[in-house]
This record gives C-alpha cells, structure tokens and sequence, in this order.
C-alpha cells in the first residue's frame, strides 16, 4: 500500500505551474539540441538573451588575456549561445527578431576566431 504525503507547498503551487514543470522534465535532450522545441520567455527576457550574446561578442572577446580566460569565454559562448536558439517570445517585435538573429549570426562568427586566438595563446604559453 503506498501513501503520498501532501504538504501544504505543494497544493499552493498553481496546476498550470506543476503541469509546466512535468512537461519540461519530460524533453528529450535531443529535441532540445535540435532547436525543435524552444521555450517562449518575456519580451524582457529575450531581449536580455540577445545583448547577453552581443556582449559576449563585443566586450568579453577582446578582454580575455591568456589561454584560460579565452577557454572560459568559449565555454560561455557557447552555452549562451544554445540559450538563445532555444527561446522565443511571442509578443517581440520584428526588430527584436532581427537582433536575434544578427546575435546568433555574430556568435557563430566569433567561434573559429576565438579558438583560432586559443591555440595561438597555448602556443605563445608554451614558449
């Protein structure tokens, strides 16, 4: 005979929040991967998303010094940058779709350059 506790968090927790939560722990890692399921966020989320990964591209890329920080910076890059790929937002603007994807096109465009700049700071450390 099996019992189930209830306890008073659990029953103030709204249905839609629980039955959210149920659905997300039963994604695949590959429909995640594969960018066939995306997580509607806020306006205010997605964009925040968007100047995270420009940022990342703009301002942290040229202040990594040495072969670790360069490494990390990748590391980052490229976590953020699946982040991204997996959000959309219903009620942003075209001009919020169009920074989404010059993001994601500056991101893409900055990883050889970052592992290029890698193996020349491994090679200088070397030395």
């Amino acid at each position: 005979m099996t019992h189930s506790i209830t306890t008073l968090a659990s029953l103030t927790k709204p249905i839609a929040e629980q039955a959210s939560k149920e659905a997300k722990s039963r994604l695949s890692k590959d429909d995640i991967q594969k960018n066939t399921i995306k997580e509607a966020v806020p306006v205010y989320d997605f964009r925040n998303a968007i100047d995270s990964l420009f940022d990342m591209v703009n301002v942290h890329y040229h202040a990594c010094v040495g072969s670790g920080e360069i490494a990390d910076f990748l590391a980052r890059l490229k976590r953020n940058h699946t982040r991204l790929l997996g959000l959309t937002c219903r009620r942003a603007k075209p001009y919020d779709f169009e920074q989404y994807e010059r993001a994601l096109a500056a991101a893409e465009a900055c990883y050889p350059k970052a592992e290029a700049r890698l193996a020349q700071a491994k090679a200088k450390e070397a030395k």
